[in-house]
């Protein structure tokens, strides 16, 4: 008599390259740098379960790095893969943003273009990397 086993770590259905923790690594504003270590603390967590949360850091006033609030999972901020690498973001005022992902889906930049009231244009890049 022969058993056999059939196991189905093989899954077909992968998991969103979204979903886990991220860590700021890297901002800049029109090409400068504009990230302080204390920044490079802050994560973003994508849930299975399409739930965000953050974890934000910043320098005080006299320059200690404290949390600085972010999402939790109070303020229920969600996130749907729509497609071709375009994430919304629903925080109560629904965005999609473009992810591209690099390093083996390891790494993310997000690129956002801003004018200003006074017709400035600001392009900030931020890199994180899934820990």
């Amino acid at each position: 008599m022969t058993l056999q086993s059939c196991n189905n770590d093989d899954d077909s259905t992968s998991l969103d390259p979204i979903i886990g923790t991220w860590k700021l690594t890297s901002e800049t504003e029109n090409g400068l740098e504009k990230i302080t270590d204390c920044d490079k603390n802050s994560t973003i967590n994508f849930s299975e379960d399409g739930i965000l949360t953050t974890n934000l850091f910043s320098e005080d006033q006299n320059g200690e790095c404290e949390e600085d609030g972010g999402f939790t999972e109070e303020d229920v901020v969600t996130w749907v893969n729509v497609g071709d690498s375009f994430y919304t973001i629903d925080d109560g005022d629904a965005d999609t943003l473009e992810f591209v992902f690099s390093n083996n889906d390891d790494t993310f930049t997000l690129t956002d273009t801003d004018i200003e009231d006074d017709g400035e244009t600001s392009v900030i890049v931020s890199v994180y990397t899934k820990q």
